[in-house]
């Protein structure tokens, strides 16, 4: 039996998460019922802040302690391994192995990774770790003038496992289901709701793109923004403009963004299940994070069944 000093701990961090989802009230139309019931059993950090509003350095600092001013992360582009610093850290999921647990792997922990020595230290199981954005566009329907690779959506309507986050969240379920002789530390990254804003058709199916209301924006709300986030992408000023004049493509990508966080919000109910039914239900710390937010600060949920 483990002992109640050593818990285990079930660590979720998704993609450019917001305050769109319910019980935080960021739009009042978001379908987040896994979430919303998680955090009513929940400590909810609601003044948390990240380290800065790039996944890569967000995720750095977080799971090594290292604010980037120190370690000299400070974009996407900036990769772990090179980085001595925060590369030859006490990476958290390290710290866990090294005190006894195991450790599991699955999704999108790191933007950009340490060495590969640093990385088969640290995980006992990362067979499910990463997968990619995808399954990308395959049938456009922006105009030219808005059409992007990465800012865009599409209901899609092949099987679930062609997204990482079922496979990957699956590798948890499945853990969960499993007999371990230790306390473990299992992470799962989830990509979505980051764009491309693809997700399964029934996700889209649940909001009805009539209905969809514009956030309320002021309109000098973009004038406090640092150049740098302006046109870290494109030009975030000129695209929000285009969008909000082109039919109801505003709406749609409203609608596109929704669908994910309801996607990723079902798949964190089936582990939530999952975990229920397992011999660990007692003794699991949740930990559920967003990893930076351009607008909103970083949310923080933890939870003991």
């Amino acid at each position: 039996k483990q002992q109640e000093e050593k818990p285990n701990v079930l660590f979720i961090i998704l993609d450019d998460m917001c305050n769109w989802v319910g019980y935080l009230g960021g739009n009042e139309q978001v379908i987040s019922p896994n979430l919303d019931k998680l955090a009513a059993r929940s400590i909810n950090f609601c003044n948390a802040y990240n380290a800065a509003p790039l996944s890569n350095p967000s995720r750095a600092a977080l799971l090594s302690g290292i604010q980037p001013y120190v370690s000299g992360v400070y974009a996407n582009k900036h990769s772990i391994d090179a980085y001595p610093i925060v590369n030859n850290s006490l990476f958290m999921p390290q710290h866990f192995r090294n005190n006894g647990y195991k450790t599991l792997a699955a999704g999108k922990i790191f933007h950009t990774k340490p060495t590969t020595d640093v990385l088969n230290n640290m995980w006992d199981d990362m067979s499910s770790m990463d997968g990619g954005y995808g399954p990308f566009i395959t049938n456009n329907i922006l105009p030219s003038n808005l059409y992007n690779t990465w800012r865009n959506f599409e209901a899609k309507t092949g099987p679930d496992t062609d997204f990482p986050d079922v496979n990957n969240s699956q590798k948890v379920i499945d853990f969960l289901g499993q007999s371990h002789d230790k306390p473990f530390f299992a992470a799962m990254g989830f990509y979505r709701p980051h764009n491309p804003y693809t997700a399964p058709k029934r996700y889209f199916d649940m909001y009805n793109l009539d209905s969809i209301k514009r956030p309320n924006f002021p309109a000098n709300d973009l004038n406090d923004i640092p150049q740098y986030a302006i046109q870290n992408f494109l030009d975030l000023r000129q695209y929000t403009k285009l969008l909000s004049e082109t039919g109801n493509y505003y709406e749609q990508m409203i609608r596109a963004y929704m669908a994910c966080v309801t996607f990723a919000d079902d798949r964190i109910g089936m582990i939530m299940d999952a975990l229920e039914k397992s011999a660990y239900a007692e003794n699991t710390w949740i930990v559920l994070v967003g990893d930076n937010s351009f607008h909103m600060g970083e949310k923080e949920h933890w939870t003991k069944f």
